[in-house]
């Protein structure tokens, strides 16, 4: 049976993290806390770690969740997209992040720019005589 939400993959983050022993929330997304924000807030070692969960690879993040990714890595925080088929990278980026005290790569895909075909023209507005 396949699963069609990313809660398999939520739990998956989730028991990584606990065997970790990593401090992390979960903010409902209900639509009191700040849109396109991580479903994993987390800190290692005093730093931040954000994860974003999706069901599969075939799943991109949204524009908002781009800008949030972008912001915490400028930030210098490490971001992860993790799907069910590299679940294992959690695991992985938290232990390199106990580890050492140099900086972590993120894992997160660059944003897919649209097709020329698909942006709009700008409308052009006549200036009143």
């Amino acid at each position: 049976m396949q699963h069609t939400t990313e809660a398999p993959v939520k739990e998956q983050i989730r028991n990584e993290l606990n065997v970790l022993g990593v401090y992390f929330t979960m903010p409902p997304a209900n639509g009191y806390g700040r849109a396109g924000g991580f479903d994993f807030t987390c800190c290692v070692k005093g730093r931040f770690l954000g994860i974003e969960a999706k069901r599969d690879y075939k799943e991109q993040p949204t524009a908002l969740q781009h800008d949030n990714a972008d912001k915490a890595r400028l930030s210098g925080g490490v971001v992860l997209l993790i799907h069910k088929d590299n679940v294992e990278l959690v695991r992985t980026t938290v232990t390199a992040m106990y580890k050492s005290d140099h900086p972590v790569r993120s894992y997160w895909p660059a944003r897919q720019m649209p097709a020329a075909d698909d942006i709009p023209a700008p409308k052009l507005r006549r200036k009143r005589p």
